[in-house]
């Protein structure tokens, strides 16, 4: 789940909504875990609500301007993320000047966690399938070179300015309320059906 706390409340929504969604995102791309993870969705959906993110496990992995960066962008209020795109960018630019040339350590694997049929659980993404060239970008992406987390940036930042078309979902994202009995709902069991 990557909704912001704001669209679980049915409140307005803006960019930054955007941005908690993609402060999720890379966490998740750099340490092979959602930072609100829990065994069902309603521990998910509490813990975005209420819990702020662990990033121990992102210092392991990231240089600190881009801890910040994501912490700034999962705060729950949005007044206290960043004003948009740009701002964020910057931010992340920040990271170009403090890394090195040397290699920074990715996620840990982790192993799947057995569970039930009938109870929906959201994991951690542990296992992604790449082709080699989504494989080699996301390497360079995250290898520690300063350039590399500078070129994430003026991704973000040609975003913020237009760069891309009319069809982008930048703070369009909408959320749609669903239950974890709305889930069940969808799942019937074959025993269901001699009731």
């Amino acid at each position: 789940m990557y909704t912001a706390p704001e669209q679980i409340e049915n409140k307005a929504v803006d960019g930054r909504a955007d941005l908690f969604s993609l402060g999720i995102v890379l966490f998740e791309l750099m340490t092979g875990r959602h930072p609100f993870a829990g065994e069902t969705l309603a521990q998910v959906i509490h813990r975005i609500m209420h819990t702020p993110a662990d990033l121990e496990p992102l210092k392991a992995v990231a240089p600190p301007a881009v801890v910040q960066a994501v912490q700034t962008a999962l705060n729950k209020d949005p007044a206290d993320r960043f004003a948009g795109a740009a701002d964020m960018a910057a931010a992340l630019r920040v990271a170009s000047d403090e890394t090195d040339d040397g290699p920074v350590a990715g996620p840990s694997p982790i192993a799947p966690t057995p569970r039930p049929h009938a109870n929906p659980v959201i994991e951690p993404v542990t296992n992604i399938i790449l082709t080699p060239e989504e494989e080699s970008l996301l390497r360079q992406a995250f290898a520690g070179h300063g350039s590399n987390f500078g070129s994430a940036a003026s991704q973000i930042d040609g975003a913020a300015s237009g760069g891309i078309n009319d069809d982008s979902a930048i703070g369009r994202t909408v959320h749609q309320p669903e239950s974890c009995n709305d889930q069940a709902d969808h799942h019937h069991h074959p025993a269901d059906n001699e009731r």
